[in-house]
């Protein structure tokens, strides 16, 4: 583009040079010139008009683009703010729930400690619940794998031996688990969980004898499975070595 520029230029000046030299009109030049230079202006000045206007038409389409997308960052920023409303509710609601269950825990936890002591839960005091007539009851209603964990605790509680769910049981150690804990939180049964190992360290007065006759009983009416509970029963024996 260079090369070529610079060699039209050489040919616009030799050509004004001849025409200037050997032209009789020499005298005009100047007023052609300064025709040439009025038009070449008129000319850019149409151009910068025109280019004025597409560059204002297109600054006119830029503004509403971003105005459209102020108003969309708007209608975010509007969503947001609702947003953390709900969720600020949300955690006000869960701290409520939690502080709830704080305090579930904490009578929960004075009436095990009571049982655990010898003495009993102010409305086992007050005459409202029969202990001994509600033990039966959840016994006679559990399940034979229910059962079969608190005789295990039974068993680890006169031992005085540790045991994990692995140990006693093939079938479902989950269930095993939720009805240890439950257990405990009736005061039926209080455990110590260390290391995935569980620890009984007390056991509510004729338990043993009625969770036993439970179990018997049920295996003696479990027809075709008689013999796989009755294995399931000599595990957790043989584990604590009890005849």
């Amino acid at each position: 583009m260079y090369y070529i520029s610079g060699i039209a230029t050489l040919i616009i000046l030799e050509l004004v040079t001849y025409i200037c030299v050997n032209n009789d009109s020499t005298t005009n030049i100047i007023s052609y010139i300064s025709f040439a230079s009025t038009l070449s202006s008129l000319i850019l000045s149409l151009v910068a008009i025109i280019y004025s206007i597409v560059s204002n038409k297109q600054g006119e389409s830029q503004y509403k683009k971003i105005d459209n997308a102020s108003d969309k960052i708007s209608l975010s920023v509007d969503r947001f703010q609702s947003m953390t409303e709900e969720l600020t509710m949300e955690m006000k609601n869960i701290i409520t729930r939690v502080d709830e269950l704080k305090e579930i825990s904490k009578e929960t936890q004075k009436c095990v400690q009571g049982i655990n002591q010898g003495s009993n839960p102010p409305e086992i005091q007050s005459g409202k619940i029969d202990t001994n007539v509600f033990v039966e009851n959840y016994i006679k209603a559990g399940s034979f794998l229910g059962n079969l964990s608190i005789l295990a605790c039974i068993y680890s509680q006169k031992k005085n031996k540790p045991f994990k769910l692995s140990d006693i049981t093939d079938v479902m150690p989950d269930y095993f688990y939720g009805y240890i804990i439950s257990s405990s939180a009736m005061g039926i049964i209080i455990t110590a969980v260390v290391d995935d190992s569980f620890k009984c360290n007390f056991i509510y007065q004729g338990v043993e004898k009625q969770v036993l006759h439970n179990i018997e009983n049920f295996i003696n009416n479990s027809g075709e499975m008689k013999v796989k509970n009755q294995q399931a029963l000599d595990k957790i024996k043989a584990f604590f070595c009890v005849q």
